[in-house]
């Protein structure tokens, strides 16, 4: 069987030039934050479905917690994963979670 198409899709290519970005952030992290922005990414990527995810690091001496890594980008507003971020503090789980756009309702997976 002889075709001149590509075996792969361009969003297969876009996706693992994405991923490979995000093992090279991942790989050259200088501090906490690239560490998480990366390893943020690279979970990200292989998630189907996913528009955004936040990594929250603390407490500090003060007592806060810290957005460390925020997925797709830091100009991304990510408020609505802030009771998310709350509960999963309060709760001491590792969280995700379906938001519905229209309804901002949030369903634990």
């Amino acid at each position: 069987m002889s075709s001149s198409a590509p075996i792969f899709s361009v969003n297969d290519d876009a996706h693992a030039r994405a991923e490979s970005a995000a093992w090279a952030q991942f790989a050259a992290a200088k501090d906490s934050g690239d560490y998480c922005a990366g390893w943020l990414a690279i979970l990200c990527s292989q998630i189907e479905r996913v528009k955004g995810g936040l990594v929250v690091l603390g407490p500090d001496s003060a007592g806060h917690y810290a957005a460390a890594g925020v997925w797709p980008d830091t100009s991304q507003d990510m408020t609505h994963l802030g009771p998310m971020a709350e509960r999963t503090l309060k709760e001491r789980l590792v969280s995700a979670a379906a938001v519905a756009a229209a309804t901002e309702e949030s369903v634990t997976a």
